[in-house]
């Protein structure tokens, strides 16, 4: 739905009946992503990984966005052009429930195949949770703050994203460093990064979380 529906009163009406009820609000609960993934890393920096993908209300949408791009099947083109978008080489397959518009939630697994996860495995670094393109990681979710301020006001969704990730690494390499757990809240949003280390296996989870009163924010609340 549009985010100015959100909230709003509505008639319910078929031959039998009407009834007034409300949109449900656009409530941080509600519009969750979520993203767990598993990767096993071989001696020479390759990968094995799997991926799982569910999101609820907007969230959904969004998800089912980028799944028609990427045909459901084994060693789909599409699944290397997006490791290729990646800067990595490899091969993948993407598996999912029917797409549907009127369904407020919808989950998706990837299985991924990666020869140089670790461009040198010599010596180099890694991010504790490893991107692949698609877009349902922190890092690159289009926030609506790339400027100073605003003249005008603007949609502001409240939404939870929560990532959980699991890295195993070849006995041949040694873990130097690890992040550090980190939190910090800022008006209505809020992060908590937490990692764990046990032998040659790194987890961890994040959480960035956004609540508003509104589905739309004026210029003073930016």
């Amino acid at each position: 739905l549009p985010v100015a529906i959100y909230g709003k009163p509505v008639v319910l009406a078929d031959e039998r009946s009407t009834a007034l009820s409300r949109v449900h609000s656009l409530a941080q609960a509600r519009n969750v992503f979520k993203i767990k993934s598993v990767w096993k890393v071989d001696a020479n920096g390759g990968a094995k990984g799997t991926i799982d993908v569910s999101g609820a209300d907007l969230a959904a949408a969004a998800i089912q966005a980028t799944l028609r791009q990427i045909p459901a099947g084994p060693s789909s083109e599409a699944m290397k052009n997006l490791l290729v978008s990646s800067g990595l080489q490899g091969v993948g397959s993407a598996s999912y429930q029917n797409l549907d518009l009127d369904r407020a939630s919808q989950t998706a697994t990837f299985s991924l195949d990666v020869q140089d996860l670790i461009k040198n495995p010599e010596a180099g670094s890694i991010l504790p949770h490893p991107q692949v393109g698609l877009p349902f990681y922190l890092a690159t979710s289009r926030l609506p703050y790339s400027t100073d301020k605003r003249e005008f006001g603007y949609g502001c969704k409240s939404f939870k994203m929560e990532e959980e990730f699991s890295i195993e690494f070849d006995p041949k390499y040694s873990l130097v460093r690890v992040p550090q757990d980190f939190s910090t809240v800022y008006g209505p949003h809020s992060f908590r990064g937490q990692y764990k280390r046990e032998g040659n296996t790194l987890s961890g989870t994040r959480v960035y979380q956004a609540e508003y009163p509104n589905a739309y924010c004026s210029s003073q609340d930016y």
